[in-house]
């Protein structure tokens, strides 16, 4: 069974969540300059809001960009989502998986989304039993109940999903096709990028800017 996320708020509303900079002589222990050497007094308050402003316009023109799950499809080497039947052994969806270097199959009867088989599927429902993967069919151990994102949805939506339901794979369904497939680790590489592109945007504003 294919259920949607009841996550459809958006996250992020817009604009980063920054933290307030610095605007006078003290230091504050919550603001996110405090960790930028000598940062407090460097620079005059007029100066610092406009580091804010310059801060979140940059990052927010990036977010647009780049925080949509079909943005982040269109960044992966490759869309295709594998998937198995569910009359298929355990064997087969194992060779499947290490053939591709993949961690998830879903499976799929008739183009109907019946179940996703994962590692922790495996581990747990042959391994730990002692069942044979060559004479366990999918259908007897693959998670039935699979969460799935639309192609509008963010990274960060995503990323709570994964968090919340403790997941690392979410199939993108977009007017009821499949689309795609990303794993947490797609989303730890674009969460790197983000914070790559807020350490060049901060560092180049500093080094740039006069005091």
């Amino acid at each position: 069974m294919v259920q949607r996320s009841t996550k459809n708020e958006c996250l992020w509303q817009g604009a980063a969540p920054v933290r307030s900079f610095c605007a006078s002589q003290a230091r504050c222990a919550d603001c996110a300059c405090s960790q930028i050497r000598g940062c407090a007094g460097l620079r005059s308050a007029p100066a610092w809001a406009e580091m804010q402003i310059h801060f979140q316009n940059s990052y927010y023109r990036k977010t647009i960009a780049m925080t949509v799950v079909s943005a982040l499809l269109k960044a992966k080497p490759s869309t295709a989502v594998h998937t198995i039947a569910p009359g298929a052994t355990v064997i087969e969806g194992l060779r499947l998986m290490a053939d591709n270097h993949i961690g998830a199959l879903l499976v799929v009867d008739q183009g109907r989304i019946e179940g996703i088989f994962t590692e922790r599927d495996y581990a747990r429902k042959i391994a730990l039993m002692g069942r044979s993967s060559a004479d366990t069919l999918m259908q007897d151990v693959m998670t039935r109940s699979v969460l799935f994102v639309q192609p509008s949805q963010t990274t960060e939506e995503c990323m709570q999903i994964m968090t919340d339901r403790r997941l690392r794979h979410l199939p993108v369904l977009d007017d009821g096709q499949l689309v795609g497939m990303v794993s947490i680790g797609d989303l730890v590489a674009d969460i790197m990028s983000e914070q790559k592109f807020m350490i060049e945007q901060m560092a180049q504003y500093i080094g740039g800017a006069p005091t």
